[in-house]
């Protein structure tokens, strides 16, 4: 743990309150000393890890292609399973809690990093209608904007994007008439929020968090999810889902190469969603129809009627048959070894053969029909490995 990173995980993890002093008077207590070593004895999770095999891996193959190598020692090794450690997963916000969030920072006499609360509203209102991360919300200047016109759109050159290409993102008409009037004073060619504010966003939209009430982390079914800087960009995929987005259309304004990308990692409902897409199909459990009692009782045997009705006509069998269906002329058997047409009272009664030559074949016993028809309950013999 770096020592410059010190001051900013007290803050962020709100141990504030066992610090004494300030500046090089300032004293840690032996509490907060405990949970920063707590947070480092974590160690590092699989997803970074399986980062890091990746790039030594592509390294190793680089050896191989430029015969600096014969082979890869580490081609045969592969990451671990990052659905079991999961540690910092984002939150989405909810229209209300953005809204909150955006009045709340415009309302805001603090200043973060050289960002006023006005500063700050604007970056969370951008970044809810565009999905940019935060190190390319740090890289837009007033040309990057084009307001003019009815399809008011971001342009920001591929030097700072995530994938190297240049982004254009369309904004919301009522957003750009607001940046209209946020840019008409700045520099056209200086960062709209300069300063190192991105470097600590996190802390930044805590501290936004904690004056209008919406907790910084909840705990989910895998883990703590966190509302940092980045559950911004989540928030706006999950508002494009619910706007009737297509799967195609949320991932190229995500900027995604993998649409697997933008429905799993991005995309994830939320229960109350998943419940309320679960209240709008039909209930099957007290619905029933008129008759499904009588069918009911029919199948069991419990609408009083004598079983014998229940059972098929003598000399008929309970399923169609064709003339020339060979295996007609198998007598088949139930798994307890009761044949078709017997008596419940009775088990000595069996079904008679039909007479019309034209409905079905004459039924056979299982002698008669030779050793084609033997069946056994050898396992060994009826195993399909065999």
């Amino acid at each position: 743990m770096k020592p410059c990173a010190v001051a900013s995980l007290v803050r962020r993890h709100r141990l504030a309150a066992d610090v004494v002093g300030n500046g090089k008077a300032r004293r840690y207590k032996l509490s907060v000393a405990m949970a920063l070593l707590a947070l480092r004895a974590r160690g590092i999770s699989i997803r970074t890890s399986n980062a890091q095999l990746a790039a030594i891996k592509q390294f190793c193959r680089w050896l191989v292609h430029d015969r600096r190598a014969g082979a890869s020692p580490l081609e045969h090794l592969a990451g671990g399973n990052v659905k079991s450690d999961r540690r910092h997963d984002r939150r989405i916000l909810d229209e209300s809690e953005l809204g909150s969030l955006i009045a709340t920072a415009m309302k805001s006499t603090a200043t973060f990093r050289g960002l006023a609360g006005v500063d700050r509203a604007m970056v969370y209102a951008v970044a809810c209608a565009s999905g940019f991360r935060v190190s390319e919300l740090a890289a837009l200047t007033p040309r990057s904007f084009n307001l003019d016109g009815n399809s008011p759109e971001i342009v920001l050159s591929g030097n700072f994007t995530k994938n190297g290409n240049t982004a254009i993102q369309p904004l919301p008409v009522d957003l750009a008439s607001e940046l209209r009037e946020y840019l008409k004073s700045r520099e056209p060619d200086r960062p709209v929020w300069p300063g190192t504010w991105h470097k600590r966003a996190a802390d930044m939209i805590r501290i936004d968090l904690d004056a209008c009430g919406i907790p910084y982390v909840i705990q989910g079914p895998d883990g703590p999810l966190y509302a940092d800087a980045h559950a911004l960009r989540h928030s706006f995929i999950a508002l494009l889902d619910k706007s009737g987005a297509t799967l195609k259309e949320a991932m190229q304004l995500a900027r995604h190469s993998d649409p697997k990308l933008t429905a799993s990692v991005y995309g994830r409902a939320r229960l109350q969603d998943l419940a309320g897409a679960v209240d709008r199909i039909p209930t099957f459990a007290m619905s029933k129809g008129p008759n499904a009692s009588e069918i009911e009782m029919a199948a069991t045997g419990t609408d009083g009627k004598p079983v014998a009705n229940h059972l098929p006509a003598p000399g008929r069998l309970p399923f169609p048959c064709r003339a020339d269906d060979e295996t007609c002329i198998r007598k088949t058997k139930h798994e307890d070894g009761m044949e078709i047409g017997q008596s419940i009272e009775s088990s000595t009664q069996v079904l008679k053969p039909q007479t019309d030559e034209d409905d079905c074949a004459t039924l056979k016993t299982d002698e008669e029909t030779g050793p084609t028809w033997i069946r056994t309950k050898n396992q060994g013999i009826m195993s399909p490995l065999l």
